[in-house]
């Protein structure tokens, strides 16, 4: 950042969640379906214990 990027949203879309490396999650709201995160997600970092116990299961879950 600094140099002029831009960063933008993107729609939520759980089955698209499998076209990024990484999926990182920095907030909590209820209307998460975190299954369907955890489901298409190729790699989570999960700074907010979203995925509870299920991400403690799951490799592909790193939680800070």
């Amino acid at each position: 950042h600094g140099h002029g990027e831009k960063i933008r949203a993107v729609e939520l879309d759980y089955q698209g969640m499998s076209a990024y490396d990484c999926t990182v999650i920095v907030t909590d709201h209820d209307y998460f379906e975190v299954e369907e995160i955890v489901r298409h997600s190729v790699r989570i970092v999960d700074t907010r214990n979203l995925t509870g116990p299920m991400g403690r299961s799951e490799s592909k879950v790193i939680k800070l």
